[in-house]
């Protein structure tokens, strides 16, 4: 093979993996801001929802967690589960960090647990100020508008601002 043939290679695995690390710090800078919807629902769902949830008959404590309001009341205890920003005086993250088996949270006894990053996620959710969001079944269908560019000639029906939309140069409204 020839030695510039090679050398050509050498810098393009070297660009590849520049460019690999580049796109590795972007995500791993996107994924530190936590998404109620994509992080963190899906951890009280799975292990607190049971007891903390929509069902008012099941409700334990006086605790709800599937809405912001409900979750930021006092509870029976005289405490408060959620503070906002403040996950050093919020119940919920004493009570899942507990190491007694009478404080810890979800109870042994419900046969769910948290891991450590699950748990260490709810500290940081509070921590950026324990915002819910409305599932996204919830959310109004939204029509996609094209940039001013795009809206002569290129759009000529919603089948066209939808396939705009999915290759990012349309915003959706």
């Amino acid at each position: 093979m020839p030695r510039v043939h090679t050398r050509f290679w050498c810098v393009t695995r070297i660009a590849f993996i520049g460019w690999m690390l580049t796109l590795g710090v972007e995500v791993k800078s996107e994924a530190t801001k936590l998404d109620y919807n994509r992080d963190v629902r899906p951890v009280l769902s799975d292990a607190c929802f049971r007891c903390h949830g929509p069902d008012r008959k099941r409700v334990k404590g006086g605790l709800r967690l599937d809405g912001r309001e409900e979750a930021l009341k006092r509870l029976n205890s005289g405490r408060t589960a959620i503070v906002p920003g403040q996950p050093e005086v919020s119940e919920l993250v004493r009570r899942i960090f507990a190491a007694d088996p009478e404080e810890l949270m979800p109870p042994p006894d419900s046969h769910k647990s948290l891991t450590k990053p699950q748990r260490e996620l709810l500290r940081q959710w509070i921590r950026e100020g324990a915002e819910y969001a409305p599932h996204w079944a919830f959310d109004p269908p939204r029509n996609p508008v094209p940039p001013e560019e795009l809206q002569t000639g290129w759009v000529r029906n919603a089948m066209d601002r939808l396939a705009w939309a999915h290759v990012g140069l349309c915003r959706v409204s």
